[in-house]
């Protein structure tokens, strides 16, 4: 019975990363896999270390060969594998922890030839600088010929793809060998052959930046013009006959190619820009009857120097690109560069090399620039913080500023300050409660904390495809993914949300601190039932109190409009006779209830109501685990989760777990509060509690501070 996955790694003179490649392997979610090694001929120790894996990795196969270059390492490998599925990794690069069982769910679920995943970038410091968000050209799990074709033109390297073996041996497809670029015909043949190819909307595969390798040396040979020209004619040898339905996408993808690799990044010499033009010509020459190519090549003609290596433009073109090349370092993205110049404004009362940082300033962000949620409650509690150090609040205006008990050793600052720049410059503690904005810059020697502000039932960033909002901004999670990493930690409330922080935002475990969330806590009675004497005033009635807090949709934010069919008819289904029904609705939502039902009063917070009330009426929100530990009754109403689940998602634990809990209709909320009594006792990956979260967390913040004022006096 053959494996499920086999991985396929070529190897030459590997030795200084072989082993973080293997280890990423090891430490695969996903373990139903046989790893094949091909030492490719290496020079140095990279077969030894390898070897010294067969006790920790299961099902490793190693084969030492004569150096016969890439391609023919992988066609060794492959002819040797025994998966139902392929997959291809660089001994340079590495995979993400659940990249293996992503893959393999998405090829199963869809019944897949190809699956695609997004891929980020490392320096050759380890510190991740980029990353290939997909999202921005695919929609859907399903890729139809339109967006095959836009594809081929970001990527035909196999190691970001997972294929089904089947498919590669009924298709003959294969690498070249004896030349780089060996990876086109592949490329071309996996993704033109007419196999379903089907996207996975996470960044699961890390290619190192490695100076070494064959792509970045012997520029000064025809080792590289070479290579280019004899992989295109060899894939059109092989797979002309599937080529014809992607001509023109095919010849535009090699001019563009041809151009980055002359002009660009350097790779071919410019005294051999003539012969390869004429070259790269004569190998198109036969797509499409040679009409595209033409059409094509005319168009192309002045930045490819295809008609003279003398050629005056080219030589402009050639310099001017040639300097953004070696600035682009500093060029990420436009939002970067924005970023940049905000930087400046913020900072003008620190000049930019001013490396200044104060131990003991400990900056809160707050959430959305309010004292709320577990800012609020860590504050109220971290007495033994405010004593060492000096704590600042950000708020937006003096309106945001609480009734709070925070007056001693607390100071607030309002954003847009002078007081605020000066502080945002020289905190040495930033703590937030949700996603930074580009425009605060994090200087060496700072540490930021993000307390984050929910358990997650919907699907968070990674995790999802995110529709509505890559319609809205193509760059979303290209945003997301800098602002993470800047984080040196995130909260995480339990371990079901350690999970899910792990898989969503592709963090490590060493980033995670499962200290639960200083918000759950126990409020003092006296408070609570001042609290239900207000709203049974307000109501004019002593009936239970009802809390309905749903959360914000995708699709009303970034897509449909204002879509409110999913908001209960509380009149219609009965609540309105036995409860006192309080609304609390969400800071991004745009919802409208009926006049009787009680709008919470925004001086109240949400964690005393959750004491008071009786019954929680909630659907994908995270108050869901702060209302299980209090063993109070509950229903998930779901009763728009189609449309949920392609503008979002929803975790398939919850959907299992919470089966018993879950109606799609308004109408069954009221039969199943009165027939089913039970809750959650014996979940504790989503009940565990802790009031001890705020201890453990300012425990955490000193000893960061010792730990750091220790290194500081050795290094001085």
């Amino acid at each position: 019975m053959s494996l499920v996955v086999s991985v396929i790694i070529p190897a030459y003179n590997a030795e200084c990363f072989i082993g973080r490649c293997l280890n990423s392997v090891l430490n695969q979610s996903f373990t139903d896999l046989e790893l094949l090694v091909v030492n490719d001929g290496s020079c140095d120790n990279t077969l030894n270390i390898v070897q010294s894996y067969n006790e920790r990795i299961t099902n490793l196969r190693v084969f030492d060969v004569e150096n016969g270059g890439q391609g023919k390492a992988r066609n060794i490998a492959l002819n040797e594998a025994t998966g139902d599925y392929v997959f291809f990794l660089d001994a340079d690069d590495e995979i993400t922890e659940f990249a293996i069982e992503r893959l393999v769910k998405n090829a199963k679920e869809n019944s897949s030839d190809v699956v695609v995943c997004d891929y980020y970038f490392k320096n050759e410091d380890n510190k991740y600088f980029g990353y290939s968000n997909f999202p921005a050209l695919f929609e859907n799990t399903f890729l139809d010929k339109k967006e095959i074709k836009k594809l081929l033109t970001r990527t035909l390297f196999p190691v970001n793809k997972l294929y089904r073996r089947q498919y590669i041996l009924d298709n003959h497809i294969s690498f070249g060998e004896g030349y780089i670029y060996e990876d086109v015909e592949f490329g071309i043949g996996a993704l033109c052959s007419g196999g379903v190819i089907t996207y996975s909307p996470f960044p699961l595969y890390v290619i190192n930046v490695n100076s070494n390798s064959t792509t970045k040396i012997d520029y000064n040979t025809t080792k590289h013009s070479g290579g280019f020209i004899k992989a295109i004619e060899n894939s059109i040898v092989k797979h002309g006959h599937v080529i014809e339905d992607y001509s023109s996408v095919f010849i535009k993808n090699m001019f563009s190619k041809a151009y980055f690799y002359t002009i660009v990044q350097g790779r071919i010499p410019k005294k051999q820009y003539y012969d390869f033009s004429v070259n790269l010509l004569s190998a198109l020459s036969s797509v499409a009857g040679g009409e595209a190519t033409k059409k094509l090549g005319r168009r192309y003609r002045y930045p490819l120097a295809l008609i003279n290596k003398f050629n005056f433009m080219a030589s402009i073109a050639f310099y001017s690109l040639n300097w953004l090349h070696k600035t682009k370092k500093k060029y990420v993205s436009p939002s970067v560069y924005i970023t940049s110049l905000a930087k400046k404004r913020l900072t003008k009362s620190h000049t930019s090399s001013s490396q200044y940082i104060a131990d003991n300033v400990v900056l809160f962000h707050g959430f959305n620039g309010s004292v709320k949620g577990n800012t609020k409650y860590l504050l109220l509690q971290a007495d033994d913080l405010k004593e060492n150090f000096d704590i600042y609040v950000l708020v937006d205006d003096v309106s945001k500023i609480l009734d709070l008990p925070l007056k001693r050793n607390v100071s607030y600052v309002i954003k847009g300050t002078s007081e605020y720049k000066n502080i945002l410059t020289i905190a040495k503690f930033h703590i937030f409660e949700t996603w930074v904005p580009n425009n605060i810059e994090k200087k060496k020697g700072m540490i930021w904390i993000q307390l984050w502000h929910g358990t997650p039932i919907k699907k968070m960033l990674f995790d999802s495809h995110e529709r509505f909002i890559m319609k809205k901004s193509k760059r979303h999670k290209l945003s997301k993914f800098h602002d993470l990493l800047r984080w040196d930690y995130i909260l995480s409330q339990n371990y079901f949300c350690t999970k899910k922080i792990r898989s969503s935002f592709q963090i490590s475990k060493d980033k995670i601190l499962e200290l639960g969330y200083p918000r759950s806590i126990n409020i003092p009675r006296s408070k609570l039932d001042s609290l239900t004497l207000k709203y049974q005033s307000i109501a004019g009635n002593e009936k239970p109190i009802l809390l309905y807090a749903p959360t914000w949709r995708d699709y009303n934010q970034y897509g449909y409009g204002n879509d409110l069919t999913y908001i209960p008819n509380f009149e219609r289904s009965g609540l309105m006779d036995k409860y006192t029904i309080i609304y609390c609705g969400h800071p991004f939502g745009n919802d409208s209830l009926n006049k009787e039902v009680i709008v919470k009063d925004e001086s109240d917070d949400i964690q005393e109501l959750i004491s008071v009330a009786d019954v929680l009426i909630t659907d994908y929100s995270s108050i869901l685990f702060d209302w299980l530990p209090t063993n109070k009754k509950f229903v998930l109403l779901w009763n728009d989760q189609q449309l949920f689940e392609y503008a979002r998602g929803i975790y398939p634990e919850i959907r299992k777990d919470f089966a018993d809990f879950i109606v799609d209709s308004d109408s069954k909320v009221l039969d199943v509060l009165n027939s089913n009594e039970k809750v959650i006792n014996n979940l504790e990956d989503y009940t565990e509690f802790s009031d001890k979260s705020c201890d453990l967390l300012v425990e955490f913040i000193n000893k960061i501070s010792r730990q750091e004022k220790s290194h500081n006096k050795e290094v001085k």
